[in-house]
């Protein structure tokens, strides 16, 4: 790279970096007042001067090896990452003003520049390449990226109002499409609301009683039963007695979850049949196409998974593991469809998850050996670590309930956060409708694109899970079937 271009390159790199940091300066300070402290401006000053090392250095690996590999570009950006923890720890030491604002804004610009740099590197690298007999690279493409970062600074920095702002109200938004309903919510058409109302059956003060829950919509009462709006019972069904005073009936009406419930268990109960009734037909052919990837799924969950972690008689368990498998991996996968009858948030429901831990629970406990339990009150381990305190024994017998706990909370916190992720992603875009077409554009841009990565991670996140679940009952059951050697 000559002089010249390097000139070019490194103002235009300040450039951009001091449009990025005054642009997102302003925009935190619109959402966040009380986010500007005096040593903000040493957060883009850092990334510009790491930003000017990295190219410099690249350029000067570049001139020695003739290229730069991904494992050098992988070093400096790993590079950067260790000296933005070690500037937030001489910040920590010798400031410690707002030490949340400034790590939050720290790590914000870290990602921020990441993106940008690496699409950077990697069209600049392309250009390059394509007119390697020419010194003087192509400026297209930075001129782009100056006139966006000049738009942006002229851009004023709107605030919200206090009545616009009370609009949106995200954690609403959020939680209202996770949670339990009473109805099925597909989309809004106008000022009406397009949903299905799903059966309400409570029995209360009178007896029984079965209606649809259209009946209770915008506050309304049916029978002295409504739909709380605030306080512990919010969003549940309650009662108004005679006195005046509101209770909780005894509920078993089929709610959004558990409608979503009966779908994956008619879903999955189709594919099997479907899969055993192509078997009988077929029993000397090989399976081929959604058959073939059936059978696939279910040899490797029984030899790689239930075979090889339970061992001689595995067979018993085999079912309820291959059943738990395809449940949570089916129930998974129709919350990811965005559309009615998909997007129930079933496995991201922590009683699912409680009950799916407690079969698994009783399994284990069941049909431990005696050796199992012998292992669990008097561990093979030190005498004084078991007399006169039972310390090892009460270790061991604790474990027996932290196991299905953690089984329990790791589905349910990787579910629900990922809907969580996905709808918070969403939501930027119509938060930022306040603050200018420039801003709105952009991050309507970076909201899609993030939440394209996101579906695509749910959607590895949702098979791990259901194989992560199953793999650790079959391990905890295996290790209650050990036999006395």
């Amino acid at each position: 790279m000559s002089a010249r271009l390097k000139i070019k390159l490194f103002a235009l790199i300040i450039l951009i970096y001091t449009a990025i940091g005054i642009s997102l300066g302003g925009l935190l300070h619109s959402f966040w007042p009380e986010h500007y402290f005096s040593w903000y401006p040493s957060i883009p000053g850092f990334y510009c001067i790491t930003a000017l090392a990295m190219v410099f250095f690249l350029d000067y690996v570049k001139q020695k090896k003739g290229d730069v590999t991904v494992t050098t570009f992988m070093i400096v950006r790993i590079s950067k990452l260790i000296l933005a923890v070690f500037f937030l720890w001489i910040y920590a030491k010798f400031v410690g003003e707002k030490m949340k604002a400034f790590g939050l804004t720290l790590m914000l610009f870290y990602f921020i520049y990441l993106t940008l740099e690496t699409y950077t590197v990697y069209l600049f690298e392309k250009k390059r390449l394509k007119k390697k007999k020419q010194e003087k690279m192509d400026i297209k493409f930075f001129n782009k990226i100056v006139i966006w970062m000049i738009c942006l600074l002229l851009c004023p920095n709107i605030k919200a109002e206090k009545e616009t702002s009370g609009d949106i109200n995200v954690q609403e938004i959020v939680f209202s499409h996770i949670q339990d309903a009473y109805i099925w919510h597909i989309t809004k058409w106008g000022d009406k609301e397009i949903s299905i109302p799903l059966p309400i059956i409570v029995k209360g003060n009178n007896g029984w009683d079965c209606f649809l829950s259209s009946k209770l919509e915008n506050g309304e009462t049916y029978n002295n039963y409504y739909i709380a709006t605030e306080g512990d019972h919010a969003g549940k069904i309650m009662e108004k007695l005679e006195d005046g005073t509101s209770v909780r009936p005894l509920d078993i009406s089929i709610t959004k979850n558990v409608f979503g419930l009966l779908l994956g268990c008619i879903v999955i109960s189709s594919i099997i049949l479907h899969t055993a009734k192509w078997y009988k037909k077929h029993p000397n052919e090989v399976p081929k196409g959604f058959i073939g990837v059936i059978e696939v799924m279910v040899n490797y969950i029984h030899e790689d998974v239930i075979k090889k972690n339970i061992d001689t008689d595995y067979g018993k368990f085999a079912p309820y593991l291959l059943t738990v498998f395809f449940f949570i991996l089916t129930n998974n996968l129709i919350g990811l469809i965005p559309i009615f009858p998909g997007g129930a948030n079933i496995t991201g429901n922590i009683t699912i998850t409680m009950v799916l831990a407690l079969c698994t629970f009783l399994a284990v406990n069941l049909f431990g050996t005696k050796t199992y339990w012998k292992d669990i009150f008097w561990p093979n381990t030190p005498i004084f670590l078991k007399v006169p305190l039972p310390i090892m024994p009460f270790v061991e017998f604790f474990g027996v309930f932290t196991k299905p706990f953690s089984l329990m909370l790791r589905l349910f916190a990787n579910i629900m956060a990922g809907h969580t992720i996905i709808l918070a992603l969403t939501c930027l875009i119509f938060i930022t409708t306040s603050m200018g077409v420039i801003i709105n554009s952009g991050m309507t841009i970076i909201s899609v694109l993030f939440c394209l990565f996101m579906n695509c991670l749910e959607l590895f996140v949702a098979c791990l899970q259901a194989y992560i679940f199953t793999l650790l009952s079959a391990n905890y059951i295996g290790s209650a079937r050990i036999k006395e050697n």
